[in-house]
């Protein structure tokens, strides 16, 4: 490492985690947001136990270079790529000790487009863009752009960031530590989108973090991981991930096996028809996790393309996610938010009857706080408020 000079800190004084040369459309649609200081030290103090002589470091997604600052080491080869312009030419003019190149990280992966050799250390940093291109979030601002982006087939994926991590594979990167959506590891369905990366990557340590850390981040919060993978054949299923022990910035730590989830109780998505086993004058709004509850509608009365048909005996579930949603609107954590809704295992009968009543007398637009809660349901909300 290297202090830098008086001068050379002034040069880079305009270096923020921010694009600033890019409008907030522009960030929506490529999922470009850069990176707190404090958020690249982890990153570093993640992979320093594994940081040998003449290892390449290489951030194929660099911005603004971030990730470099007061990084100049003799002993590493850092190299710092990315597909935009002004980026790279502002890396060029503002960071002489790195290899930049211009390129798509995304197309024609191979490690000789980069000057490494197949027998070099190789670690991969990085905040890589990412954005669900299936998310109804900012949908409207999404929708009227166009992306001339060409993505290899082989590593094609729904989401920009899930496309980068299976490109880390096709360049047999020894060690990946990067920032991603946390839903990537915990939803199950973006885990298994990451295909051939989980196949051949075991994940290590994993720290998450609030999105309000990036100022450029809008709407709720939800959690980021500094994720810190090691290449090893033996891969990870997502057994692995839901005992894996995910870290917070003030030292604890939580797994999904610590939690029950009403995942295949309810359904998320709309049907265009359904069976008269189903409800057919009360639907849910369509969602995906709890941060999605919390900013949609619940319950609706209308059939259309957002409508979840209710199965009759499930009704009592979608009665406690409205209970869910307006119970712990302002206290769920930021590191549960892209979690499906959770309840207590020891829930009986007459709790899950309490959450049924509680929705027919708001239907009849009367207030709920009439009703009694059972001791089970209020045990539940005193372990909610301490998580």
């Amino acid at each position: 490492m290297i202090k830098l000079t008086n001068d050379y800190q002034k040069k880079l004084a305009d270096i923020k985690p921010s694009a600033n040369h890019l409008t907030y459309q522009a960030k929506i649609n490529s999922g470009s947001f850069y990176t707190p200081s404090q958020l690249v030290n982890y990153v570093w103090k993640f992979i320093n136990p594994f940081l040998t002589k003449n290892t390449t470091v290489l951030d194929t997604s660099s911005g603004k270079g971030n990730f470099f600052i007061n990084q100049k080491n003799k002993n590493l080869s850092l190299i710092a790529v990315d597909n935009d312009q002004w980026a790279v030419n502002y890396l060029k003019e503002n960071f002489s000790f790195l290899q930049i190149i211009q390129k798509n990280a995304l197309t024609d992966i191979k490690r000789t487009n980069y000057g490494i050799s197949e027998n070099q250390n190789l670690i991969i940093i990085g905040n890589p863009p990412y954005n669900d291109l299936t998310s109804l979030k900012a949908r409207k601002i999404k929708e009227n752009f166009t992306t001339n982006l060409v993505i290899d087939p082989q590593i094609k994926s729904r989401d920009l960031g899930i496309s980068f991590l299976r490109s880390y594979y096709h360049l047999k990167a020894d060690y990946v530590c990067i920032l991603h959506p946390l839903s990537y590891l915990i939803k199950e369905t973006n885990f298994n989108h990451l295909k051939e990366f989980k196949n051949n990557y075991r994940l290590l340590k994993s720290l998450a973090i609030d999105s309000k850390k990036f100022t450029d981040a809008k709407g709720a919060s939800f959690p980021i991981a500094i994720s810190l993978y090691q290449l090893d054949n033996k891969g990870m299923d997502y057994e692995y991930i839901k005992s894996f022990s995910f870290e917070l910035e003030d030292g604890r730590k939580f797994s999904l096996n610590s939690f029950q989830f009403l995942t295949g109780l309810v359904s998320k998505y709309p049907k265009k028809s359904f069976s008269s086993d189903y409800l057919d004058n009360l639907f849910f709004f369509t969602f995906r996790d709890i941060n999605s509850i919390m900013r949609n509608r619940t319950f609706i009365q209308e059939f259309n393309n957002y409508s979840v048909p209710i199965e009759k005996d499930k009704l009592k579930y979608y009665a406690y996610i409205d209970y869910f949603k307006e119970e712990f609107q302002d206290t769920i954590p930021f590191y549960l938010r892209n979690m499906d809704v959770f309840y207590s295992s020891e829930f009986q009968e007459e709790d899950w009857n309490y959450f049924t009543q509680r929705i027919m007398v708001k239907l009849e637009n009367k207030k709920p706080e009439s009703l009694n809660k059972t001791p089970k349901i209020k045990e539940f909300e005193s372990w909610v408020a301490h998580l």
